[in-house]
């Protein structure tokens, strides 16, 4: 693929519509592709079919919504007249919109759960389980992830960057963590296994809000 624009706005006079993720030319087809990307990551809690109670580690998201976004906004920007008048400014044509959708599921520890309604069968899994649960932990060496490092694998890990399960819980046994934190597992310098380790207030939200 070569890259033709990425980050464009579309715009109607001083009113911003939206933005184009990427427009791209397939080198093989000559086509022209408009992309838009996403990367999330959700926690899933009760009937973990359903999209809606997928969420956000911050609980400011849900699959569901996203997707219905993606769906039906996303997706139409090229067919908006104003993109029509830009288009021709450009020169090019979109023949084709992509919706990409990637990220992690992370399920609920021990406990068996269905995936979502129309995820692709072989994504990418983790757990999640709350503080007062961290006994249900592998004992293993377990390493906290910056939010820069949520995206790749882990390899050529320092084991001494690393607690391990007794040092995790002790960690937290008084003062849980504010915010959702992610966590690998940590096999001879590789990453085997991520989660999320959430405090015990970590409960499902109203999420009328996020309608």
């Amino acid at each position: 693929y070569h890259l033709l624009y990425a980050n464009l706005p579309l715009q109607a006079g001083s009113r911003t519509l939206g933005e184009f993720d990427f427009l791209v030319q397939d080198r093989k087809t000559g086509k022209t592709l408009h992309w838009e990307i996403a990367v999330k990551f959700y926690l899933g809690v009760a009937d973990t079919s359903q999209a809606a109670n997928w969420l956000g580690p911050a609980r400011q998201d849900r699959l569901d919504i996203k997707t219905r976004r993606l769906l039906s906004h996303q997706s139409k920007l090229s067919r908006y007249p104003e993109a029509a008048e830009l288009f021709e400014r450009l020169g090019i044509r979109v023949d084709e919109t992509w919706l990409i959708l990637k990220g992690r599921l992370f399920y609920p520890a021990r406990i068996k759960a269905d995936q979502p309604q129309g995820a692709f069968r072989q994504h990418l899994r983790g757990f999640w389980l709350a503080l007062r649960s961290l006994p249900l932990l592998e004992s293993s060496l377990w390493l906290p992830l910056e939010h820069r490092q949520w995206l790749a694998p882990l390899a050529g890990v320092d084991p001494a960057t690393c607690l391990d399960s007794a040092a995790l819980m002790e960690k937290w046994r008084h003062t849980g963590p504010q915010h959702p934190v992610c966590v690998a597992r940590i096999v001879e310098g590789m990453e085997v296994e991520r989660g999320f380790i959430v405090n015990d207030e970590w409960t499902v939200p109203d999420t009328r809000s996020l309608q």
